[in-house]
């Protein structure tokens, strides 16, 4: 995921800050294609509960919101790089 961050342009990863989450919803969001909805407390059993959109209409109108009002809420990238690596560095 690191490696990723640090050298595909096209991978993010936005951590929104504590004004503005899901609890623990995950959004992967496939700009133009799909987003992919998954509460990842859930597991993986028969009560695992996730969607993916391939909607058009749907798309434009995420593709407006992440731009106009989710980046204002997220951290910049270079504190969610590190955050990233002190998670990782506390599993190990």
């Amino acid at each position: 995921m690191l490696k990723q961050l640090s050298i595909n342009k096209g991978y993010k990863i936005y951590l929104l800050k504590d004004d503005f989450y899901i609890h623990n919803i995950e959004i992967t969001y496939f700009e133009n294609t799909a987003i992919h909805l998954f509460d990842s407390l859930a597991g993986y059993s028969e009560n695992f509960d996730e969607a993916v959109i391939s909607a058009k209409p749907i798309l434009n109108v995420f593709d407006d919101f992440v731009k106009n009002e989710l980046i204002k809420h997220i951290y910049p990238e270079d504190e969610t790089y590190h955050f990233i690596e002190k998670l990782i560095g506390e599993v190990h």
